[in-house]
């Protein structure tokens, strides 16, 4: 049985998403993220599941689901996407792994006298005076540059055990293709949830390529882990930045979400909140738990509003 999302495999890729209110699903395939032309696919429905096996190596190919030949979105359980969450993407996770991580023996020492700093990837080093390369300023790599300024180096003169990473999954909030820029409606801490387990594009060089945020988010760690630098991650399955167009609610209207009355909860302050009762929507956040726990090698995990 295949998990939700992509389940890659050089010689073909299934496609599998749960959408029970949903009569009909096509999956459209894209050569480019900014591709207008799609090959569309019918998947096939079984006891609310939909399922498509695509034969073929589609490492690198964008996809969407259109529900009832009306809505498109996203796969809101996918592990990769285009810049600015346009599409998702199918990436072959072995060869996102620098030299070493898979063999890392890394393990997290005296776990009762941790000295844990908080910080935002983008402003740990986006300022002139941290004297890191302009090209690594605000981004994963730039947090583990070595100068005499900032980067790794400051880190370890803090004396600190591990950094807690405020969330770096994909969140709204950011255009992933000015990311630099440090205006008021460009500037986000990434408490704005939108793919869970896809990785943020503003904090990698290249945004526009989905391997490079989830090569360099692992270069990052691997080098933190082996300056004795444990990584927590900030998470906030609680909510998502979107409410109604959220492709949660689309795939299946008022079951991702506290419900009230036909309208959403508003524990979280935020408009909407994740409907963590329920049994599915607690494999999901175990599962997504899991999947950076044992792909990205995170330490530890903070839980927004728990």
């Amino acid at each position: 049985m295949y998990e939700l999302g992509f389940n890659y495999n050089k010689e073909y890729t299934v496609f599998k998403i749960y959408a029970p209110q949903i009569t009909t699903i096509k999956l459209l395939l894209y050569e480019n993220y900014d591709d207008v032309r799609y090959k569309s696919i019918d998947m096939i429905k079984s006891d609310g599941y939909f399922e498509v096996k695509v034969e073929g190596d589609l490492d690198g190919i964008y996809y969407k689901y259109q529900l009832d030949d009306e809505f498109e979105i996203v796969d809101p359980f996918c592990q990769a996407s285009s810049i600015n969450s346009l599409k998702s993407c199918v990436v072959d996770l072995n060869s996102t792994n620098p030299e070493g991580l898979a063999d890392e023996q890394y393990k997290i020492a005296n776990r009762n006298e941790a000295i844990i700093y908080e910080l935002s990837i983008k402003d740990y080093s986006s300022d002139i005076s941290s004297k890191v390369d302009e090209n690594y300023r605000g981004k994963f790599l730039g947090l583990v540059e070595e100068n005499d300024v900032s980067g790794i180096n400051h880190l370890k003169d803090l004396g600190i055990t591990h950094v807690h990473l405020m969330p770096v999954f994909d969140f709204v909030g950011v255009d992933e293709r000015n990311s630099e820029s440090f205006s008021e409606d460009n500037y986000n801490w990434g408490y704005n949830p939108e793919i869970y387990n896809s990785i943020e594009g503003s904090y990698s060089t290249e945004p526009d390529n989905p391997k490079n945020r989830i090569i360099e988010f692992k270069k990052m760690i691997q080098t933190l882990h082996e300056n004795n630098i444990g990584v927590i991650m900030d998470v906030v399955y609680n909510h998502t930045f979107r409410n109604k167009d959220h492709p949660f609610n689309l795939i299946y209207p008022q079951f991702y979400r506290r419900d009230n009355n036909g309208d959403f909860t508003n524990g979280s302050g935020v408009g909407n909140e994740l409907n963590t009762e329920d049994e599915f929507v607690r494999k999901f956040i175990i599962d997504s738990l899991l999947y950076f726990q044992k792909e990205f090698h995170i330490d530890g995990f903070r839980f927004d509003l728990m």
